[in-house]
């Protein structure tokens, strides 16, 4: 669908028609900036293009910023922190701090969209070159005051664009959860993780539901993932460019999976991962589960200059089949619910609760 070299990255909040230099090699970080403070340049560097990380994620809640998920065995999890715990600073940075240095300057301009990038500011800075130490001060849950300092570990990814100048972290998550209810989390949407959430599906057999989980996915493109949900050629989406309108239709395998779908999505869900949602929402095939995205969603194109700067730039307006612009938008859950630091503290995700109650109940409806 989209003119550009393969595998690179399309999402518009790479810096949304700024230009973005990543000089340094695959890791993505300057060399002269290694181990000490960043530049502002590097504060810029989208989070999923950045190498090293400790193993968690975060969210805004009531305005604080807390781990809503820790990866087992992770940095992060063997220096005891856990979800619910909230984050004061950042190598010596305050939260309070890096919330104003996010600039009301990139689109969509609505309050999802400043909290998206204060969310994604926050990630950058605990993000970071492998083998670096990053500082982390937080409140446990008695409300006491720790730091902990944590080594980065490099994430999961792949060198990606002309000579493999940038590296994107991949993050892939397939697995069965209680009731025999099938799970996948993606932290991009790119063609060649089709075949791999199709294999996922696939293994995990007969399930009683499926939940794609599309929350912190920043996007990347769509083809053939919504095909592997729908079972006939249908229109998905339409895409508005100067030269016309074109209609984009599915393309259904014939392995497919038929049973009941919910999408999670948040704040932080973005570009191709609000469509996906958006087009199985329309169609009546997904139900959508957890918060509002900001609407961030059209069509891309770069140009590489020579010193490896890429200038990104919107080309399409990108709408549902019913005509409905997702830019600025977003994506509206059937149902809409939040994270609740509580209940995080006692291990439970809200967001994915409320999605398997869906399932279980659409389970008791065709019983």
């Amino acid at each position: 669908m989209l003119d550009r070299p393969p595998h690179l990255p399309t999402d518009l909040d790479i810096l949304r028609t700024r230009i973005y230099a990543c000089p340094g090699g695959q890791d993505g970080i300057s060399r002269r900036h290694r181990g000490g403070s960043r530049s502002r340049a590097e504060k810029e560097i989208p989070i999923y293009v950045a190498v090293g990380g400790i193993g968690l994620d975060v969210r805004i809640l009531d305005g604080e910023a807390v781990i809503t998920s820790v990866g087992p065995g992770s940095p992060a999890h063997q220096a005891g922190l856990c979800p619910g715990f909230i984050i004061q600073a950042i190598d010596g940075v305050p939260i309070a701090q890096i919330k104003k240095d996010v600039q009301r300057d990139r689109p969509p301009y609505n309050d999802r969209g400043r909290i998206a990038q204060i969310t994604k500011g926050i990630m950058s800075r605990i993000y970071g070159a492998p083998e670096t130490k990053v500082s982390i001060v937080y409140s446990d849950e008695e409300g006491a005051s720790r730091e902990k300092t944590i080594a980065r570990t490099k994430r999961p990814g792949a060198a990606v664009g002309p000579r493999g100048m940038l590296f994107f972290a991949i993050e892939f998550e397939a697995r069965r959860l209680a009731n025999s209810v099938g799970y996948i989390r993606l932290n991009t949407l790119q063609p060649e993780l089709t075949a791999q959430v199709s294999s996922a599906i696939t293994s995990m057999g007969s399930v009683s539901g499926m939940i794609v989980d599309l929350r912190g996915n920043s996007g990347g493109e769509i083809e053939g993932m919504p095909d592997l949900f729908l079972t006939e050629r249908t229109l998905l989406y339409l895409r508005k460019a100067r030269t016309g309108e074109t209609k984009i239709y599915s393309n259904p395998p014939k392995d497919i999976y038929r049973g009941p779908l919910a999408v999670l999505i948040d704040v932080t869900s973005g570009s191709a991962s609000e469509l996906f949602t958006a087009c199985l929402q329309a169609l009546g095939r997904a139900v959508v589960v957890g918060g509002r995205s900001p609407g961030s969603v059209m069509e891309s194109d770069n140009h590489i200059f020579p010193n490896g700067a890429i200038l990104i730039y919107p080309v399409a307006q990108l709408s549902t089949p019913d005509g409905t612009v997702l830019e600025g938008r977003g994506v509206i859950p059937n149902i809409e619910v939040g994270q609740k630091r509580g209940m995080l503290l006692k291990g439970v995700d809200a967001q994915l609760e409320s999605a398997l109650r869906y399932i279980r109940k659409d389970m008791q409806r065709q019983d």
